[in-house]
């Protein structure tokens, strides 16, 4: 079963055409070890044609830190594992439009994060050191689809991830009302608190394609970080989450759920405010930032899968 019948993003024209293993050089820096940003690049699963939009995540971050050499970049190619993770202060996982299928769906379930990439997310939340900070984002608008939906039962498959750290609460309104956005729509304003303090963001979502993204609630301490706000002013559940906690060793770690992703935040013309998101997240997880230009070595090379 998949969500969306045609799924053409407006960033499509902009987004990156070259495969990852045609890609120009990976820029890789020497971050200090709980202070770099890794990001994920995961979105070809299940995707005959996929789209690619790591420019605009590592746009975002050159943006925050001034600096070209600030994040490593991991192409997706296997399993991600937990020493993939470890060693980064923050990991922004993006699937871009991978995972159309729900969760019942066979060996087409799971895979914008398979059950081995959950526990490895768990393990690097697990064992943040004590007085430092970890953080994940996982961006993408079917994530909770392809990893929870239980479509037969119009309910929400057990994940200790999903149920434990992200604090998801997956609404049946996905299964009976699913919403079609286009950029008439925005990310409403959610809690007032970190990580988006209740500021609402732009939409630039083609009118007329079919987006059909999660919609998302939560559970426990999670809180709603943005919503979907329709054209008339009418909320339809959130479509940013964020939840966090301790880990047994004192460390505090922090985790961000995005239906709403990054590559669909802002106008046509301008993609400041994916920097003012990427900004308010990240500076939530504490990652450092202004760190000395003189203090970096400009490396360009693979991260090696």
């Amino acid at each position: 079963m998949r969500k969306s019948v045609t799924l053409l993003l407006a960033l499509a024209a902009a987004a990156s055409a070259l495969s990852p293993a045609q890609s120009a050089t990976v820029r890789v820096g020497p971050a200090p070890p709980l202070a770099g940003v890794l990001l994920v690049s995961d979105q070809e699963d299940g995707v005959s044609e996929p789209l690619y939009f790591d420019d605009y995540y590592a746009d975002a971050v050159d943006d925050i830190f001034g600096h070209p050499y600030y994040y490593n970049i991991l192409y997706h190619t296997r399993d991600v594992r937990v020493e993939d993770l470890t060693g980064h202060g923050a990991v922004v996982w993006y699937t871009g439009i991978s995972g159309g299928t729900s969760s019942a769906d066979g060996p087409a379930g799971h895979i914008t994060l398979t059950l081995d990439e959950e526990d490895a997310v768990i393990q690097y939340l697990e064992t943040t050191p004590d007085g430092e900070c970890r953080g994940v984002w996982l961006s993408g608008m079917y994530i909770a689809w392809n990893c929870v939906a239980a479509v037969l039962t119009e309910g929400q498959l057990y994940s200790e991830l999903f149920n434990n750290y992200i604090g998801l609460s997956y609404p049946t309104s996905n299964f009976r009302n699913p919403i079609h956005v286009d950029s008439s729509w925005i990310g409403g304003s959610g809690s007032s608190s970190p990580p988006l303090n209740g500021v609402p963001y732009s939409i630039w979502w083609a009118p007329g394609d079919y987006n059909y993204p999660d919609m998302l609630d939560t559970s426990g301490s999670a809180v709603s970080a943005l919503t979907w706000q329709d054209s008339g002013g009418a909320t339809h559940h959130s479509s940013v989450i964020a939840n966090q906690g301790t880990s047994p060793y004192g460390g505090t770690w922090y985790i961000v759920l995005s239906a709403l992703p990054l590559e669909s935040i802002g106008t046509e013309s301008s993609g400041e405010e994916r920097s003012y998101m990427m900004s308010d997240i990240l500076s939530w997880f504490q990652v450092t930032v202004g760190v000395e230009e003189s203090s970096w070595g400009q490396i360009k090379a693979s991260y090696a899968p």
